[in-house]
């Protein structure tokens, strides 16, 4: 068992029941549910996979489309990297009279 459960996150109607997880004995509350978890007894589970979602109607253009999102994040927080650097000393700056931060400071600037 890979530690799947079957799970209620039906987001469509026609998904609702399609999981289902058999559980080695009676669970009558979550703490005993966690329990039987914890102690890595076997679950039976199955059910049947949907097959018609957006991901997989999309096909190849699905991963191009997760990639340029991944590029384009990136690509704005390397180009916001400087003014927010600067943002932070202005919003907190260092404190000379606290000794543990003079130390720090003189030690990044000694190199």
């Amino acid at each position: 068992m890979g530690g799947a459960i079957g799970g209620s996150d039906a987001h469509k109607h026609e998904c609702v029941g399609m999981a289902y997880t058999i559980l080695p004995e009676p669970v009558t509350c979550e703490t005993e549910l966690i329990g039987l978890i914890h102690q890595r007894r076997h679950l039976e589970i199955g059910g049947s996979y949907y097959h018609k979602t957006t991901k997989e109607k999309m096909g190849k253009i699905n991963k191009l489309l997760v990639y340029s999102f991944w590029i384009y994040n990136r690509s704005g927080a390397l180009l916001k990297l400087k003014s927010r650097k600067s943002k932070i000393e202005v919003e907190n700056p260092i404190d000379p009279i606290d000794p543990v931060e003079l130390f720090y400071t003189e030690k990044k600037i000694r190199g």
